[in-house]
């Protein structure tokens, strides 16, 4: 399917839809995504001569890798740390459900979203430190701005 084509492509992330009732999403989508990246990527790693060896530290497992493909790798890495805090954060203002910071919380997680996405761009395309770090800051930003506003409807 699709992420077949992706992955083929070089993509370095795929976003999978899971929600049933509005997108027609479903579990089984990622699990389905994720059999088809680990298709493409683990015979890419073998042509790279990578040793798929668990024993190994990670930064062994890459260091045969070209930068390009090793920015991807580190780029989806990055992902799993603040973008957790984020769908906290959105959750809990959104069950709150308090109209009085609405618009600041959906400027404030929209820009979350948008510098992120543009920090993996930069990071996956042309890996700037500079810039990188730039979009980071920004990003933070957003994000702890966020958080105090879940935290402030958390506990009143």
């Amino acid at each position: 399917g699709r992420v077949h084509a992706y992955a083929a492509g070089g993509a370095a992330a795929v976003s999978v839809l899971t929600e049933p009732s509005r997108f027609d999403g479903s579990i089984f989508h990622l699990a389905a995504a994720a059999r088809a990246l680990a298709a493409a990527r683990i015979p890419a790693m073998r042509r790279a001569g990578v040793v798929l060896d668990p024993s190994l530290p990670p930064g062994a497992l890459t260091a045969g890798l070209a930068p390009s493909v090793r920015w991807k790798a580190d780029n989806y890495n990055h992902l799993m740390g603040q973008p957790t805090l984020f769908y906290a954060a959105a959750l809990t203002i959104a069950v709150a459900g308090d109209t009085n910071s609405g618009d600041a919380a959906i400027w404030f997680a929209w820009g979350y979203v948008g510098l992120r996405v543009a920090h993996s761009l930069v990071q996956a395309l042309v890996n700037r430190i500079m810039p990188r770090f730039a979009l980071f800051i920004l990003s933070s930003l957003c994000l702890l701005a966020l958080t105090v506003e879940a935290a402030r409807l958390a506990w009143p």
